[in-house]
């Protein structure tokens, strides 16, 4: 039996993104909920760096959420487009 490399590689690339969209929110949540709990922790006490420190945190999750989705797309430009792309050829 044979299989078409591109074919393999857009199920593979399918496969990540499938993963990336439910491992993603599952982070983001976790992390939400952390800071939601941490905001409740200093609602007693206002200090007044309380709200940077916070949107610090927010700032370094967007910013770990964003490097992962970009990994994720050059991950598939590089299985789409890449040096290693072999066309109309089929393995076996």
């Amino acid at each position: 039996m044979t299989y078409d490399r591109s074919a393999l590689r857009m199920v593979s690339l399918g496969a990540a993104m499938i993963c990336c969209a439910v491992a993603v929110p599952a982070i983001a949540t976790r992390d939400i909920i952390a800071v939601r709990s941490e905001m409740n922790q200093f609602k007693r006490e206002l200090r007044p760096n309380v709200f940077l420190l916070l949107s610090q945190k927010l700032f370094s999750s967007i910013h770990r959420y964003v490097h992962i989705l970009c990994s994720v797309e050059q991950t598939a430009n590089a299985s789409l487009y890449g040096p290693f792309q072999v066309s109309h050829q089929t393995i076996m």
